[in-house]
């Protein structure tokens, strides 16, 4: 995994590049498959932007995380958080494609009816009243 940060303001400190790079570092826990991860950090309008952007997957899906905040250090933890919840949403979507798409309830057996009773089919296909 390889990790960039770029800072496009004088105002961002190398403490403030630091604390970005050790929170995003966390993310490969989340989705094992990450080739690139660039975090931009910013300053617009006397507001910080954290940007996160990630290129993960065999397709080399892209994800983008983006946030405004008067603190730098709540805009890096906003992203990230986004961030896991978009990787975790992948690692479930990889999942799912590689298990032909069967819930955990359809492959147990919930949700069908017992061979004893009879199902709505049969009680409307029935002519007796």
């Amino acid at each position: 995994m390889q990790i960039h940060v770029t800072a496009r303001a004088e105002d961002i400190t190398n403490s403030m590049k630091k604390y970005a790079e050790e929170k995003v570092q966390k993310l490969e826990k989340y989705f094992a498959r990450i080739h690139t991860l660039d975090v931009i950090l910013a300053k617009e309008h006397e507001q910080f932007v954290a940007e996160i952007k990630v290129t993960a997957g065999r397709g080399k899906e892209a994800l983008v995380s983006k946030k405004k905040h008067e603190d730098m250090s709540a805009s890096i933890d906003f992203v990230v958080d986004k961030m896991e919840r978009q990787l975790t949403k992948l690692k479930e979507k990889v999942r799912d494609h590689r298990s032909g798409g069967v819930s955990e309830a359809s492959a147990s057996g919930e949700g069908t009816a017992p061979d004893n009773e009879e199902t709505y089919d049969d009680v409307i296909r029935s002519k007796d009243f």
